[in-house]
């Protein structure tokens, strides 16, 4: 039984984040020597990943540990209990139970020495196969139509017949494996096709197999780890690019996953589940930079939106890229037309200043003009009208201040918010009325003034 403490140089009650960090810390090691020049050293490298994989499975997971623990302690008491033999006496322990009044009688029938070794030898070796490679291929044929028909107890039963009596071959390991993952057991696939990488180390469909494990389970970097190992094996594969690229996608590294996505649709451009990846992953660019906004802001909804110009211009690009794309499906279609209408909606403007202040200031410039007419006064009249465009500001620089809880409001509007907040609504509307008083003869020029500045903090972006 493989000690993962001693293994690991922890002891069996070494704390979970100790035993995550020392992982973590063997995992990079071993996985950086996958890469060496020397097959030798690569395979036992890529043995001590697979043998880590399983150390994680176990030791990171409470009730699994714990049912290991006792198994441990189980099998070092009973090492502990075992009393020394002689050396005759280990090499007996060691060597499997054979039938030797047998092997006399096959000696009797032929004293060749030869032929007496390798009846022992036949006798000897429990895990040859017991079934032909003929009745395996088709067992396996069969096993994989339950799996398509969803009968999965009796696809189970034929990998588990296969597994006793064929348990050295790759095939059979990894039909467990197929196996397992419909019945969505990930622990049992990703130890079935670890077996089936043991037997068969350069089967790259192997290890793609352990990537679509691990992605579904969440683990994206040990996901990556495997099908980068995968297009290393067989980079003539393009499913294995497309894996890796969907992984560093997820992983946020977007630039390097669409350039390999985008390499996988120009390759092979009628591939419906590389268009749909590729179509998503343009989505997901499209808005990664959008600021997230929690319930409960007084200000807006809870959503994604835009704070920065920036963000507007990414989205349009790679909304414009997944508009290109022959997308058949019709909810992807829906949602790329979703964002398209989002984008439009938050590259408008909105007024931001005050429609009351707009009414007084129209009021006052004609009562101005009426009680001193000149056609300069008259001329003033247009400047509400103004204020009405220079207080157009664009959405993402409301958002920009509501997302942290600041008011989007210009001007007037925003003076009269700080008011309201301080004093309440009627304190607001009486102190507003008070200076309204000495606003009146002077609007002309405090109007001037404010679409001057509103002009400078809307429209220079």
């Amino acid at each position: 039984m493989e000690n993962y403490y001693e293994l690991l140089g922890l002891s069996i009650d070494a704390p979970i984040d100790v035993l995550r960090r020392e992982l973590n810390q063997k995992m990079r090691l071993w996985s950086h020597r996958t890469n060496a020049p020397q097959i030798e050293r690569r395979q036992e490298a890529e043995r001590m990943v697979r043998l880590l994989e399983e150390v994680e499975e176990t030791l990171l997971d409470e009730g699994r540990r714990n049912e290991y623990n006792k198994a441990l302690q189980e099998f070092l008491d009973k090492q502990q209990n075992e009393t020394e033999a002689s050396q005759e006496a280990s090499a007996k322990s060691d060597f499997q139970q054979v039938d030797w009044e047998q092997v006399k009688f096959i000696s009797s029938l032929d004293d060749d020495h030869d032929d007496v070794a390798a009846a022992v030898e036949e006798q000897v070796e429990p895990s040859s196969p017991k079934i032909s490679d003929e009745d395996r291929v088709l067992l396996i044929a069969k096993g994989e139509d339950y799996l398509q028909q969803n009968r999965l107890s009796e696809a189970l039963e034929i990998a588990e017949r296969l597994i006793k009596e064929a348990e050295l071959v790759a095939t059979v390991w990894a039909f467990m494996g197929e196996v397992r993952i419909a019945m969505q057991d990930y622990h049992e696939a990703t130890t079935a096709f670890v077996k089936s990488l043991d037997l068969d180390p350069q089967n790259a469909a192997y290890v793609a197999q352990l990537g679509k494990i691990f992605t579904q389970q969440g683990k994206w970097e040990r996901a990556r780890h495997h099908f980068k190992r995968a297009t290393t094996l067989d980079p003539d594969n393009i499913d294995y690019r497309f894996y890796l690229g969907s992984t560093l996608v997820k992983q946020g590294e977007e630039i390097e996953g669409l350039k390999l996505l985008e390499t996988c649709v120009r390759i092979n451009p009628d591939n419906r589940e590389y268009l749909r990846e590729l179509a998503q992953a343009y989505l997901e660019m499209a808005c990664s930079g959008w600021t997230q906004v929690p319930a409960g802001n007084p200000y807006l909804p809870p959503g994604r939106y835009p704070t920065r110009n920036a963000d507007l211009k990414r989205a349009k690009v790679f909304l414009d890229r997944a508009r290109r794309l022959p997308i058949q499906d019709i909810e992807l279609r829906n949602d790329i037309h979703r964002l398209h209408m989002e984008i439009q909606s938050h590259g408008k403007r909105k007024f931001t200043g005050s429609w009351w202040m707009f009414a007084l200031s129209i009021m006052f410039l004609v009562g101005i003009d009426i009680y001193n007419f000149s056609y300069l006064n008259t001329a003033f009249i247009a400047l509400p009208l103004i204020y009405l465009i220079s207080a157009m500001a664009p959405s993402f620089r409301i958002y920009s201040k509501a997302a942290v809880g600041k008011t989007g409001k210009t001007d007037f509007a925003y003076f009269f918010a700080k008011m309201k907040d301080r004093f309440g609504t009627k304190g607001a509307v009486l102190f507003s009325v008070l200076l309204c008083i000495p606003y009146a003869p002077c609007t002309p020029f405090v109007l001037s003034l404010v679409i001057l500045r509103n002009f400078y903090k809307n429209y220079s972006l």
